[in-house]
Formats: C-alpha cells, sequence, structure tokens
C-alpha cells in the first residue's frame, strides 16, 4: 500500500471538525468560562485599594472599613473593591494570618504578600465561602517569604462547596524569600477548607507562572511546592513548570497533582490546561486518588521532567487540544529521589512514575516514560495523533511501552532516521494483573486511520546510496500477545515525504514499514503526466 501525500512535519490532521464531547468536566470549567467573561472590566483606570485591617478577626475582604485609597497610610475607603480596583494584600508577620472570610469579591489586580516583615512562619489564605465567587479581571501575584528556619509553611487560596475562584489574566506565585535564611522554601494551594467542602472550582484564563527573587544560601530556599486539591482546577493559558533557579541535582519547583488532605469527593481531581513547558517535577501524593489530567493545547509546548506516584492512585491524561494541529510534549523521567522526600514519605520509594491511562482525542501528543510501562493507549479522534519521542529535548526519535493500545481513527507519527538505524516505536507489552496486556488492536468500525512518516526523500535516497540497498526497514509496533492490525493495512492512509514509497506489513508479532525512493524514470513519468494534464486543462479552457 503507497500513498505520497506530503504532510506537515508531526502533523497528520485533517480539515474535518473538532469533536464535541460533553461531559460533567467539560461543563463544570465552561461555567467557569462564562462567569470569567461575564465579569469583564468595564472602565480602564484603577484605584489602589491596601488591605489594611485593625484587627486579624476582623480580616474580611468585604469591609470597607479594611481598606485605605491610594496608599497604606491613605484615607479609608468608602466602599469595597470592584474592578476598577487593584487590591493588595499583606499578611505581616507578627503571628497574623490573614484568613480573608468574605462573599463575592471583584477586583482587577491583586497583589497577596506573606510574611512581607520576613519574621513569620504561619502561612495566611485567600480564602472564599460557600456558594460565592471571586472575579479577578486582571493578574494574581502571590508572594511569601519565609525566613523560619528549616520549617516550609503552606499558604494559599481556599475555595469552600460550589464556590469559583476565577483570574482573568496570570496567576504568578513568587518565592520572596530571604536570600541568606536556611530554610525549605514554601508549599503554595489550591485546596478547599476542610474535608467537609469539596466541589470547589479555580480557573486562571492566562498562564499559570512560577519565580523566586532572591538566591538562597542553600536549594531549598528557592523551593516552591504547588499543590492542586481542589475537584475542578483549569487554566487557559500554559502552565510553566521551567525551574525559576536551578541548585544541585534537586527539584526547585513540584506541581503535586492531588495532595493528601481532602476526602470523599475530594479523591478525585480534574485538571485542565492548555499546556506544559518547563522541566520540574510532577508528583501525585493522594492515597486513592484519580486525577484526570486533560491537555486543551492551542500551541505546542514540551515538558521534561520526573513523576513519582503514590501507589494507590491514578493518572489519567487526555490529549484534546482547541487546535487539531497543537502538539503537546511530555518526557516523564523517574526519580522521586528529586524531590527530596522524608524518609518516612510513602512516594520515597515510590516505583510509579507512568499514568495509568492516555487518551488522544484531538491534536498531537508526544511521550516518553524513560523505559517505564504506561498503562492503556487509546487513539479515538479523526484527528488525533499519538508518537513517541525521545527521553531529551532535540531527541524526536525513542521507544515507548503501554500495557495496551487500543486504535478506532485518528494515527500515529513515527520519525524515522535510517543512518544510524533508529526510528519510533509503540510497544504493546504483558502487565501482570491487567487485563488483555500486550495487545494493539483495532475497533470495530474503525475509521480515518492513518499513520505519518517523517523521513526526508533526500535523507533515505542518500542512505541507500551509501549502503547499496534498494530499501530500509524499520520495525514500528510491537505486541506480546496478539494484534489485528493484518485486517487493517489496506485501510491505512500512509502519510510521507514526497517520493517516498511506504509498505507496511506482519512480520511475526510486528509491524513493519519499508521505505523505497521511486526510480527516476518513475519520477520523470509522473512529472510528465503532470505537465500533460495541465496542457490539456489549458486546451479546454481556451475552447
Amino acid at each position: 500500500m503507497k500513498n505520497y501525500i506530503k504532510p506537515k512535519k508531526g502533523n497528520i490532521m485533517n480539515n474535518s471538525n473538532n469533536i464535541h464531547r460533553y461531559s460533567s468536566f467539560s461543563k463544570a470549567f465552561s461555567s467557569i468560562a462564562f462567569l470569567l467573561i461575564s465579569s469583564y472590566s468595564y472602565s480602564q483606570t484603577y484605584t489602589d485599594y491596601y488591605f489594611t485591617p485593625t484587627t486579624g478577626g476582623n480580616a474580611t475582604l468585604n469591609l470597607a472599613e479594611n481598606y485605605t485609597v491610594g496608599s497604606p497610610d491613605g484615607g479609608v475607603a468608602s466602599e469595597i473593591p470592584g474592578h476598577n480596583t487593584n487590591v493588595f494584600i499583606s499578611a505581616n508577620a507578627d503571628g497574623y494570618t490573614a484568613n480573608t472570610n468574605y462573599y463575592n469579591f471583584s477586583a482587577h489586580n491583586v497583589t497577596f504578600k506573606v510574611g512581607d516583615a520576613g519574621t513569620g512562619a504561619g502561612g495566611a489564605w485567600f480564602l472564599l465561602t460557600e456558594n460565592n465567587t471571586a472575579s479577578i479581571t486582571g493578574d494574581f501575584l502571590f508572594s511569601a517569604r519565609n525566613a523560619a528556619g528549616w520549617s516550609q509553611f503552606e499558604s494559599g487560596v481556599k475555595v469552600l462547596t460550589n464556590s469559583n475562584f476565577s483570574v482573568t489574566g496570570d496567576f504568578i506565585i513568587e518565592n520572596n524569600n530571604i536570600a541568606d535564611a536556611d530554610n525549605a522554601g514554601f508549599k503554595f494551594a489550591f485546596k478547599h477548607h476542610s474535608t467537609d467542602h469539596t466541589n470547589g472550582t479555580v480557573f486562571i484564563g492566562g498562564n499559570l507562572l512560577f519565580r523566586s527573587v532572591n538566591k538562597g544560601t542553600n536549594w531549598p530556599t528557592e523551593r516552591i511546592e504547588f499543590i492542586t486539591k481542589v475537584t475542578y482546577f483549569s487554566v487557559n493559558g500554559y502552565v510553566d513548570l521551567t525551574q525559576p533557579i536551578v541548585r544541585g541535582s534537586k527539584n526547585n519547583l513540584i506541581w503535586d497533582l492531588k495532595g493528601s488532605g481532602d476526602s470523599g469527593l475530594g479523591d478525585i481531581g480534574n485538571i485542565q490546561i492548555g499546556g506544559l513547558r518547563g522541566d520540574g517535577a510532577l508528583k501525585l501524593s493522594k492515597e486513592n486518588s484519580t486525577v484526570n489530567m486533560e491537555f486543551r493545547n492551542s500551541q505546542n509546548y514540551e515538558w521534561a521532567g520526573t513523576l513519582s506516584m503514590i501507589d494507590a492512585s491514578r493518572l489519567n491524561i487526555t490529549m484534546y487540544a482547541n487546535e487539531s494541529n497543537a502538539k503537546q510534549t511530555l518526557r516523564f523521567g523517574a526519580g522521586s529521589e528529586d524531590l527530596d522526600l522524608a524518609k518516612d514519605d510513602p512516594l520515597k520509594n515510590s516505583t510509579r512514575h507512568t499514568p495509568d491511562s492516555v487518551t488522544v482525542e484531538n491534536g498531537i501528543l508526544e511521550m516518553n516514560t524513560s523505559g517505564n510501562v504506561c498503562g492503556a493507549l487509546a487513539v479515538i479522534g479523526p484527528d488525533a495523533a499519538f508518537g513517541a519521542t525521545g527521553i531529551s529535548s532535540g531527541y524526536e526519535d525513542g521507544t515507548i511501552s503501554f500495557a495496551s493500545v487500543n486504535w478506532s481513527s485518528g494515527g500515529f507519527i513515527f520519525d524515522i532516521i535510517p543512518n544510524i538505524a533508529s526510528g519510533d516505536v509503540i510497544n504493546a507489552v504483558v502487565v501482570d494483573g491487567v487485563e488483555n496486556s500486550g495487545t494493539i488492536t483495532v475497533a470495530d468500525g474503525a475509521s480515518d486511520l492513518k499513520m505519518t512518516f517523517n523521513l526526508s526523500a533526500e535523507d533515505l535516497q542518500q542512505f541507500l546510496f551509501d549502503e547499496g540497498l534498494e530499501s530500509y526497514e524499520s520495525t514500528i509496533m510491537t505486541w506480546e500477545t496478539s494484534s489485528n492490525l493484518g485486517d487493517y493495512l489496506d485501510d491505512i492512509q500512509i502519510l510521507s515525504d514526497n517520493g517516498v514509497n511506504v509498505d507496511l506489513s506482519i512480520s511475526g508479532n510486528s509491524l513493519v514499514a519499508t521505505f523505497t525512493v521511486p526510480e527516476p524514470h518513475e519520477t520523470a513519468a509522473l512529472i510528465g503526466a503532470i505537465a500533460l494534464f495541465a496542457v490539456l486543462a489549458r486546451r479546454r479552457m481556451r475552447r
């Protein structure tokens, strides 16, 4: 089977409409987006409000008397903040904690500083009560300073049952620790107030960013551990896990996808982001929890870092890009030692470093798991594509293994490098205790099956000439148990560089691609046929 369609590199997408999928997960975030849009700021002139409550017990954001206007020493505000105000909140270091209980809250930009005087160890929280909203139409900066020795305090945003916290712009988490202090950084969390509160939502319209202001005398000083414990967490832009300051071999930036502490419905975390980039660490530390992580990319992003998961947990990844040609690259490395965990931490000896399931519905997902086996892979959308990649940035070819592969629509991308006898390989291996493992299955009624091969015709021709060969073979898929791929070879559309012929065949428990280039006379005949067709078409138009 041969086809000579030239695709864009790494893209097997066509012009069909995106898949429409309705779920409680999508509906939840749609409602948050509506809330965000409806709260658009109507004024471009902003008044600075400073949150200066007289007592800690009166630290509520819905009282005008707790604000001064223009400066910390300005006059007392006559009304609570709105979308025409920039709000500055300081939780100073005298034992004071700014637990901000309030009803609906709105502002343009918000700056929330913890331990501003540089001596406090206690955390501070932006607290949203039940069934209420916080709408910030600009950016939100959360800055923390820890000078309390080796303690690692936790601060952040608490959302109670059915409350919605939304930021139109970027959310920035800043480590402002004192440079010469020996401490362990700080933790920032989006969480429920207690185990009794669930279904809170957090929506960020821009990007989620991290930064460290000062370089300390030891590596943990700049450490930021970001924790998501809420039921629904969404970032419309990208999450940037690029480590702000790199010291030694330890990760200074960690995202705990589901931190411990919540129970009941809190055991399920739904995360939706527009992309992930950088090199920090991911972990999942909540036992018996499930995190559903959905990528809604509109652009290409790449992340390469470590993943460590508690044994009794699940991480399910779905690629459902907003743009069909958008790509997310994930390079999962193993190494809980990079997290500098306590000796009794259950993650200390974790051997789980891969997702439990991977589903591609729209867009392009490329992955490498450092030799660790993933759970089930499903490619199910006409504009969906999956491909292996290298463990390091700049290396496109790689091998990845799954317990099973299920294919109903869309396809796969393979990077082929004949000069080093290398290329992408997707394996299905037997995993103890996993039903139907070691299988590659094409679903009944499968349609729009595609395979893209990134191999330059010039490179292939030069390789064949140098080696004195007429063709080059590369194993692209293997399975340990069974596969019905052989029944569907004629249904697969082959996308390749112009001039590269691709034949697919079954050899034992492998799918093999054979690459050739046309003979010169074949190419000349093809060019002549195209020229003749053009001449005849012009003659018809004259007549």
